[in-house]
């Protein structure tokens, strides 16, 4: 058994990375050609390559890579980095270092996974906002608490009257609440979850800061209940679902292709090693 932990690691090892010794060495034997700069033990090196690497050290290099004999330094540099990166390959230099396994990893991820689609249309993204509405929205909203029904409706025909009602005065002067009363009736934001099920319904019901609510009964008394603003509409979080979107559906791509590892792969645990043995 002591073995074992071992032969798995060498296992996946080996199968990680052999798509990698794979492109490598696909090109040997090919020949010059427009598209390529040098060939190197038979590899190709792209066009591409080497425009990316002028392009980095444009950035950070003063010189002219316009002038033949610049460009001609960078091709050297090109040829010399892929000399020693053949080597490594041969030594096996990535069976030895954790940091290049991930970064690899990290590199084929972003090669084959990212090239998924990762623009939502519209439905997706609001059928993605009502599946998690009741942990986006919230209202930042005031109340005024009665337990018997006649003195809530008379304060009411006040508030209703009132031009421009004062609405923290009124519940300072008439709630019920000792929690929210000397706050002006003030409850802060919520989620629908939080409150019990009528005074939630009635609250979320009210549209525009500064609306006021019907009479609300509840098993506390009866509620006048103010809206002060409102958070989490689909308006203004739809950037963010966006962008959970495209997270999810990546996510959801990578373990797609993990179970298809999984399911093809031979792997052996070693489950002495977590035993303390």
């Amino acid at each position: 058994m002591e073995d074992s932990g071992r032969g798995y690691e060498d296992s996946v090892r080996q199968k990680a990375f052999y798509f990698l010794i794979l492109a490598i060495f696909s090109g040997c034997g090919g020949a010059l050609t427009p598209d390529t700069v040098a060939v190197v033990n038979g590899r190709k090196i792209s066009m591409q390559e080497w425009s990316e690497t002028v392009s980095k050290l444009s950035q950070t290099t003063p010189k002219n890579f316009s002038d033949p004999q610049a460009r001609k330094e960078v091709l050297a540099g090109v040829v010399d980095r892929e000399l020693l990166f053949q080597k490594a390959l041969e030594d096996k230099v990535y069976l030895r270092s954790l940091y290049l396994k991930d970064q690899i990893v990290q590199e084929y991820l972003r090669q084959s996974i990212g090239q998924l689609p990762a623009d939502p249309t519209d439905a997706d993204l609001q059928k993605a906002y009502e599946e998690k509405r009741g942990e986006f929205e919230r209202v930042d909203a005031s109340h005024i608490l009665f337990k018997d029904e006649a003195t809530a409706k008379t304060v009411l025909a006040k508030i209703r009257a009132d031009r421009s009602p004062d609405f923290a005065k009124y519940a300072k002067a008439y709630s019920q609440d000792a929690g929210s009363r000397d706050k002006g009736g003030a409850l802060g934001l919520f989620r629908r979850r939080d409150m019990v099920p009528e005074f939630s319904q009635a609250a979320f019901a009210l549209e525009k800061p500064g609306q006021i609510s019907d009479l609300v009964h509840s098993q506390f008394g009866f509620h006048i209940i103010r809206l002060n603003a409102r958070q989490g509409d689909f308006a203004s979080l739809k950037e963010d679902l966006r962008r959970d979107w495209s997270v999810s559906r990546r996510r959801e791509a990578v373990e797609t292709l993990l179970t298809q590892l999984r399911a093809s792969a031979s792997i052996r645990l070693n489950d002495a090693a977590f035993e303390g043995k």
